[in-house]
């Protein structure tokens, strides 16, 4: 799994170049995370196609990968920082 936090200078490398390049080596989960669009695109890697991953009916992405993680999306926006302790609670129950 890789997670790219994409700046607008480097959009095109991030989106296309490394994606390729991620493809060919055999990465199987890629995360785009966009600030400045306030995006974030979660692909999965089937036979060196990307395939885009959901995000569930309450903006929850669940990782194919990395057994048992999933993060709410808009977390990754929240314009107030979360409480540590609150997240992790939330997440491993």
């Amino acid at each position: 799994m890789i997670s790219e936090i994409v700046l607008p200078s480097s959009r095109q490398l991030d989106q296309v170049d490394k994606q390729n390049y991620y493809a060919e080596f055999g990465v199987k989960e890629y995360w785009l995370i966009d600030p400045y669009r306030q995006t974030a695109e979660f692909l999965y890697n089937h036979q060196g196609n990307w395939l885009p991953l959901p995000v569930d009916e309450n903006g929850i992405f669940h990782s194919t990968t990395i057994p048992g993680f999933w993060l709410r999306v808009d977390w990754l926006f929240a314009e107030k920082l979360l409480d540590e302790l609150e997240v992790v609670s939330l997440v491993i129950r």
